[in-house]
């Protein structure tokens, strides 16, 4: 048996308004969830980058919460969505963006981990795996200015993540490490 294919509601257009406006300002989330259009580049990690992303959130949860709920998908989403976005909104307000580093999940690991995910068959994917290295310093640029904000702001990481995430970043960049032996693979 086959469902009739819904009609998209206003709920529905925000909705994926907002997964494509996360994949315009996040692309690693883009890369994460098969969306390859952005494969070339990272996020601005930077302050205005961090802002830009909580306008977005704000403009989307707004949208949502003067859209009429049609139907029970549109309950759902209309809630799931703004638990997100208010999510999104309570963690940039607490103002972890500053000092969002850690050893499992924190953007010094997602701009390495990235690189397991692109596709890398053909000539084209090492072109992508190429810009978007070459977009690597100013991501890390960037993250580094919002770190440093949140240090004269007095709001920091736990030292020991620091200390790790240092070590993380040596053997990503080592002579044998992950970067060196992923472009190695590129090699004819």
């Amino acid at each position: 048996m086959t469902t009739p294919e819904r009609t998209p509601t206003p709920i529905d257009t925000i909705a994926e308004a907002w997964v494509d406006t996360v994949a315009d300002l996040d692309p690693i989330v883009a890369t994460y969830i098969g969306r390859f259009e952005h494969n070339h580049r990272f996020a601005d990690y930077s302050p205005a980058g961090v802002a830009a992303g909580a306008d977005a959130a704000r403009r989307a949860l707004a949208d949502l919460s003067v859209a009429e709920v049609t139907d029970a998908v549109d309950a759902v989403t209309k809630e799931d969505l703004s638990r997100t976005l208010e999510l999104e909104l309570e963690l940039h307000d607490a103002q972890w963006p500053l000092r969002d580093l850690n050893v499992i999940a924190s953007p010094a690991q997602d701009i390495r981990s990235v690189f397991d995910l692109m596709p890398t068959e053909t000539i084209e994917d090492w072109s992508t795996v190429s810009a978007r290295m070459s977009a690597l310093p100013e991501a890390v640029a960037g993250y580094a200015q919002t770190l440093r904000e949140g240090l004269s702001r007095g709001v920091v990481p736990a030292r020991r993540q620091v200390t790790e995430v240092l070590g993380q970043i040596a053997r990503y960049t080592s002579d044998n490490g992950f970067f060196a032996s992923f472009v190695a693979e590129a090699a004819p």
